[in-house]
């Protein structure tokens, strides 16, 4: 049976058994339907053609392939949608376009916004052109310009910038990149800005975050209050903790430092343990292990395999201490080398320089002219070598 006619009052319908071919606004078709606007549709499964803004249309269900010029919306869009300026669902299934942009409330398949996106959850490919914001992406999102988004797990990537919730998989931002908690890659062209990172984090410029830990690699430089793995900054390195391997071009600072440390120009922080190098200088309070600087050491407590290009200087040094012009502290202990080695309070050990000098001696100093102010006076100043071994190492070395 074949039915002509207006069926639903605004349509002319060739069909048989609600299968066929309709014109205008009928609410349930399967077939083709060419309609100028849509209102009230409830459910088309085939072909569905609209001209223009729908007036009232958020219970419709679309099955198949629906194309449309202007603004459209419905409660759920499966298979292919095609729009020219704007599209609107709860729910789309399959291949989403918008060629201005796309909003819904949950996308499983391949959405894409020529302009704009706004996507509450997303699960398989996102494409959002100039800008947009969504809520969670399982799957792969991409900006053509920029991209807002809530949660990732996948790959999220924005043309200009990206700045999305936590992400679980790769976030890459053309220019800069913002997110929250990072486990993966995130890679911003410019800068990085997040609160952890837990994976390889690169920024053309810099990166800033809490917490890192993994690799980071900025190209000017770091900023953060945890590091922990390998981290690189082309200028500089700034933070509280860092642990691992830390290479930065011109200079770092922080508080612990902890495992192999390189700084251009200089490294300074509160304690350092491992392999510390600064290219000029290393500056600090704690500082263990080895520790190189290119002119200079200076710290209050130095243990350990210490060489300072010019000098090192400290309140307690302890080791192997190299020092090209000279090593000065309070207390030295181990073996002391430098043109001009001086324990203001106590020398224990070795001490090799041009001149030594220590207020009081327990060991050996050799050099041209050695001073050892707890020698009887006439043996006090000696030259090549000068010896201390007494019973006042115990009682007087801790004095002052």
């Amino acid at each position: 049976m074949v039915k002509v006619g207006n069926s639903f009052g605004s349509s002319l319908d060739i069909t048989y058994r609600g299968n066929g071919i309709s014109f205008g606004n009928s609410k349930r078709l399967n077939g083709i339907r060419f309609n100028f606007r849509d209102n009230h549709v409830e459910k088309i499964n085939g072909l569905n053609l609209t001209l223009w803004t729908p007036k009232d249309n958020l219970d419709a269900v679309i099955n198949g392939l629906a194309l449309t010029l202007t603004g459209y919306e419905a409660r759920e869009l499966n298979g292919v949608s095609l729009n020219g300026v704007g599209l609107y669902a709860e729910r789309m299934r399959g291949l989403c376009i918008g060629g201005v942009g796309l909003t819904a409330g949950e996308i499983k398949g391949v959405a894409l916004g020529g302009i704009g996106l706004g996507v509450g959850s997303i699960y398989g490919i996102d494409f959002g052109m100039p800008e947009g914001g969504t809520g969670e992406i399982h799957g792969i999102a991409v900006g053509g310009l920029g991209m807002a988004t809530g949660d990732i797990q996948g790959i999220a990537l924005g043309g200009i910038g990206a700045a999305m919730g936590d992400v679980d998989g790769v976030a890459i931002g053309g220019f800069g990149l913002a997110a929250g908690d990072v486990k993966g890659v995130i890679l911003g062209g410019v800068g990085v800005a997040a609160d952890d990172t837990k994976g390889i984090a690169i920024g053309g410029a810099g990166i800033g975050a809490h917490d890192m830990t993994g690799i980071t690699i900025g190209g000017l430089g770091i900023g953060g209050q945890n590091m922990t793995g390998i981290t690189i900054g082309g200028l500089g390195i700034g933070g509280q903790d860092m642990i691992g391997i830390t290479v930065a071009g011109l200079g770092i600072g922080g508080q612990d430092l902890t495992g192999i440390t390189v700084g251009g120009l200089g490294v300074g922080a509160q304690d350092m343990t491992g392999i510390t190098i600064g290219g000029l200088g290393l500056g600090g309070q704690d500082i263990t292990g080895i520790t190189v600087g290119g002119l200079g050491v200076g710290g209050q407590d130095i243990t350990g395999i210490t060489i300072g290009g010019l000098g090192v200087g400290g309140q307690h040094i302890t080791g192997i201490t190299i020092g090209g012009a000279g090593v000065g502290g309070q207390h030295l202990t181990g073996l002391m080398v430098g043109g001009y080695c001086r324990a203001k309070t106590s020398m224990t050990g070795l001490s090799i320089g041009m001149l030594n000098r220590a207020r009081r001696l327990y060991g050996v100093q050799i050099g041209l002219l050695n001073y050892c102010g707890n020698n009887p006076k006439p043996f006090r100043l000696l030259p090549i070598i000068n010896v201390h071994i007494g019973e006042d190492h115990h009682k007087n070395r801790h004095r002052d």
